[in-house]
């Protein structure tokens, strides 16, 4: 296993792996290394920043839009996909994240638009990582088919959202209590585009939560 990466290669590699163009083998090696190297975890965290805002359409892009690609996804593809974009949050918060699925007939594939139940599901995922301050941060994904539509939710161990604030944190740049998440990070958009995303695919969200304990997404998307 390499011990050290200069600078160059650092980079390089952490830019191959965003973007898909690593091999299994340099993907273990670079995740080693970065798990026993704060510096270059850094680098990683930094980069990844970047990259995600590079990589996802603006706000405007995804508000004015009303296309819906409905495809079949592999299970296993969302999977990988989501673990490998928030492989960095996972390991650098110790954190859990586990997915059940419940398909008619036993499928393995989602007919859903693979890239805004991409987005809808990191974007609550890496809340529940990131507005986390348990010791073993946990999430968990659920999907149940039924009928015409999907129910999906996402359940965290996470800080919770307080009731006063409930209502309002899908408006845009609303970020709960600043008190407890200033330093968090987050631009207070990811839970306005999780609800424009739903809403596109025919869906509806709610919230349950309580403060300290956790909270659960539900929402629906329609086939």
């Amino acid at each position: 296993m390499i011990e050290y990466y200069d600078k160059e290669e650092l980079e390089l590699q952490i830019s191959n792996y965003l973007s898909g163009n690593s091999t299994d083998e340099e993907k273990e090696t670079l995740l080693a290394f970065l798990a026993s190297n704060e510096a270059a975890a850094r680098t990683f965290r930094e980069m990844s920043a970047v990259w995600a805002l590079s990589s996802v359409p603006s706000f405007a892009e995804i508000e004015n839009s009303n296309l819906v690609n409905i495809s079949q996804v592999a299970v296993e593809k969302i999977k990988k996909e989501l673990l490998e974009i928030l492989s960095g949050k996972i390991n650098e918060k110790g954190a859990k994240v586990d997915f059940l699925f419940n398909l008619t007939d036993g499928r393995d594939y989602l007919k859903v638009d693979s890239e805004k139940i991409f987005m809808i599901l990191k974007n609550l995922i890496e809340n529940g990582i990131i507005y986390n301050k348990n010791s073993e941060p946990e999430v968990i994904v659920k999907v149940d088919e039924k009928g015409d539509r999907y129910n999906i939710s996402v359940e965290d161990n996470g800080i919770g959202i307080p009731i006063y604030e409930q209502d309002k944190i899908f408006e845009r740049f609303y970020r709960i209590d600043k008190a407890r998440t200033s330093n968090l990070g987050g631009t207070g958009l990811g839970l306005s585009i999780v609800k424009t995303l739903i809403e596109k695919c025919g869906g509806g969200l709610v919230i349950d939560s309580i403060e300290g304990k956790g909270t659960i997404f539900s929402f629906y998307i329609l086939k």
